[in-house]
């Protein structure tokens, strides 16, 4: 757009100054007529130096304008109007000075007016041309301009669009694996550790993470199992020491029953042993009074 501007400006600036200088040149050939009239109608010779300052200057116009146009049209104006002044220089102003005024006058408003209005009417010819140029060239900048807006409106949007496109897949290619890691974790937070390990295929910081999700879930699992093997362990250990305790429970029972029973038969020997005592006893006490009685006789 800058470019574009740029040339834009460089091409009003040059048909401007050549717009002005065919402005400016018509209307030093009609200065220079009015002149040369007003100085063989009253003599005042201030008009012809005047007439001289804008032939002068004239040379200088010619100059820029074939410095910046070179076309036909162009040379050929400046050749009738060089044809033009040296037409009024040598011979209109010498028939004026020889005294020959009506002579010299209408040679002046005669052919030397016919050629200078055609070369009035090619200036004003070729600023009409100029301008339907810059009107051209103008529109065509501005055609540009709009077809250049356009292209980088469209480049513009195909970059958001690949730049989107680009920021979808590497958020998706960063977003997904984290989801997964986070699903992965809050599984083995709830003791879920069936799942299989995670797919890792990034070499990054993601890949990283996820191999250390899968090293904590393995870790998690072994441990698992290694306290599932313990509490197999203990249970079996558990079961040997119920059922050595219950066979102690069997052998203490058989022990008190034993028991029990030796305390019942001890009882009942004793008991025996008191009878016999009695008997015993009895048995004396009978031979005694056997023998008192025996004694007595």
């Amino acid at each position: 757009m800058k470019y574009i501007h740029d040339e834009t400006k460089i091409v009003i600036k040059d048909e401007m100054d050549l717009l002005v200088l065919d402005k400016t040149m018509a209307f030093n050939i009609a200065e220079r007529i009015a002149l040369a009239r007003g100085y063989v109608l009253t003599g005042d010779v201030s008009y012809k130096e005047e007439f001289e300052q804008y032939s002068s200057e004239m040379v200088n116009l010619e100059q820029q304008l074939l410095k910046h146009d070179d076309i036909a049209k162009a040379k050929e104006l400046i050749e009738l109007g060089d044809h033009w002044q040296q037409r009024v220089e040598n011979e209109v102003f010498p028939l004026y000075e020889q005294g020959n005024i009506e002579a010299s006058v209408a040679l002046l408003n005669g052919d030397a007016q016919a050629e200078a209005r055609k070369i009035m009417a090619g200036y004003n010819e070729l600023t009409t041309k100029r301008e339907a140029e810059m009107v051209t060239k103008a529109d065509a900048i501005s055609q540009l301009s709009v077809k250049t807006i356009t292209i980088n409106v469209i480049f513009t949007t195909i970059i958001i669009i690949i730049c989107l496109l680009i920021a979808f897949f590497v958020t998706n290619s960063i977003v997904k694996p984290v989801n997964r890691v986070m699903k992965r974790l809050q599984a083995i937070a709830e003791g879920d550790l069936s799942e299989e390990p995670l797919t890792v295929n990034l070499k990054d910081e993601i890949g990283v993470l996820m191999h250390a999700t899968n090293e904590v879930s393995e870790k998690n699992n072994k441990l698992l199992l290694q306290i599932q093997q313990a509490s197999n362990q203990l249970y079996q250990d558990s079961q040997e020491i119920s059922h050595s305790t219950s066979e102690a429970s069997s052998g203490s029972e058989q022990i008190a029953v034993t028991m029990t029973e030796l305390a019942t038969g001890a009882e009942s020997q004793a008991n025996l042993s008191g009878e016999m005592v009695s008997k015993i006893e009895s048995f004396t006490h009978n031979i005694n009074e056997i023998n008192n009685n025996g004694n007595e006789i």
